[in-house]
């Protein structure tokens, strides 16, 4: 009886060991997303800011 406690004792941390490790290449994942994503908002941006000065550069 003593053994079979200490066994279901240890099942929870392994469970989050793996969980651990399902989870930390989705995090490293979502932050690469999150520096591609933006540098695509500074682009955006920039590409904003050249259509606005080329537009007021037309206009005059």
């Amino acid at each position: 009886m003593r053994a079979h406690i200490g066994k279901s004792a240890r099942q929870p941390q392994r469970q989050a060991q793996t969980t651990i490790y399902l989870l930390t290449p989705l995090f490293a994942l979502s932050q690469a997303q999150n520096a591609r994503w933006e540098r695509l908002q500074e682009l955006a941006a920039l590409r904003l800011q050249q259509s606005a000065k080329d537009s007021t550069q037309k206009q005059q």
